[in-house]
């Protein structure tokens, strides 16, 4: 009987900390713990229905308990998700100031390399430029000074 070789790796692949920023974790407990109260808020309110119908004297009157019971259950998981929304929000936002200063890090690591390297592009034309005046003034001495020679000679 052979043994299979798994494919997953020796190591996790991943690094977790930048996958998953720590500061963001440390957020969840009070994410959590806002989900768990507002459960619990719920609940209370599911426990109350049977007394409630208790009260009720006829069909009116529980399909005014019904109606009251959904509304405020829309309205609660609306403004539950709006609380929930900005919790994760503002867990979010020193993530995405840390990503910001990093890009703008990266951003001006990157300019300063460019204008280094525009400074060095410029040194070399102007050496190639300072080479190539003096091989020009070299030609045109030496032009000169030819036709000078003929002149004598003549």
């Amino acid at each position: 009987m052979s043994k299979k070789k798994s494919n997953m790796p020796s190591q996790f692949p991943f690094d977790i900390e930048r996958l998953f920023n720590p500061d963001y974790f440390n957020q969840l407990p009070k994410w959590q713990q806002e989900i768990v109260n507002f459960y619990t808020r719920r609940l209370n309110s599911y426990s109350k229905i049977p007394e409630q119908f208790n009260e009720c004297r006829n069909p009116s009157d529980v399909f005014e308990l019904q109606s009251e019971f959904f509304n405020k259950l829309i309205s609660d998981y609306r403004n539950e998700a709006a609380v929930v929304s900005e919790m994760l929000f503002d867990m979010s936002r020193p993530i995405v100031e840390k990503k910001q200063q990093a890009a703008q890090a990266s951003y001006d690591e990157t300019i300063l390399k460019a204008e280094m390297d525009a400074e060095h592009i410029i040194g070399l034309a102007k050496n190639q430029a300072e080479t190539i005046i003096e091989a020009a003034e070299a030609r045109a001495d030496s032009i000169v000074n030819g036709k000078k020679k003929q002149n004598k000679i003549a």
